[in-house]
Parts: structure tokens; sequence; C-alpha cells
């Protein structure tokens, strides 16, 4: 984890002065990761798999705001990996490949 942390800092870094679009796919109600890129974008959509998550997104990005003053635009929407219909130069999958395996719901030639 500790590695990887250190490789969004990096990135953070080059992207300090570009405006890009980040996706983060599968935010949850205990994880949302897109925050590390904030003051990095002029837009970052935190997108949700579950609707039960989508009021606490909404609570955690305006604790973040209020309490981080957070700088890049900040968009919540519930978001299928499977139909992205925007384009984005950064997408951020953490723990998706377990979402979509959980329960058997899917096999390897989905994805």
């Amino acid at each position: 984890m500790a590695q990887c942390l250190s490789k969004i800092s990096t990135y953070k870094r080059s992207f300090r002065t570009e405006e890009i679009k980040i996706l983060e796919v599968g935010a949850g109600r205990y994880s949302q990761v897109a925050y590390e890129f904030d003051n990095t974008s002029s837009e970052i959509t935190i997108g949700y798999y579950l609707q039960d998550d989508k009021s606490h997104l909404i609570e955690h990005l305006d604790y973040m705001s209020r309490v981080h003053g957070l700088k890049s635009t900040y968009t919540i929407s519930l978001t299928d990996l499977f139909q992205i219909n925007d384009q984005y130069d950064v997408t951020i999958m953490k723990s998706v490949l377990g979402g979509v395996f959980r329960d058997d719901f899917s096999v390897t030639n989905s994805i």
C-alpha cells in the first residue's frame, strides 16, 4: 500500500498543472481514493455502483470540502463499469475486480 501511495504522490506532482478528468469507479461507503488527486484537475467524478452508498458519499464529500478545503470540482455519479459514456484521462479502480466477481456474479470472459 505504501508503494501505491508513493506512486499517487508522483502522479499528483505531474498532474498539478494540467486540467484532467478523473473517474473513480466503485467508490463505496468506506472507500474513496479520488480525494488523493485533489488540486490536480478540473473535474473528478466519484462513481458508485450501489444506490445505498450515494447519501454517504455526498455527506463525505461535504465533510472533506469543509475540513480540507477541496480545490477540484467533484461530481458523485451512479457509474456502471460496463457503461461509461464519457472520456477520462485517469481511471481509478480500487477493489473493483473483487466486487465484479463477488458471489459468482461474473465470469472471466465478461471482463
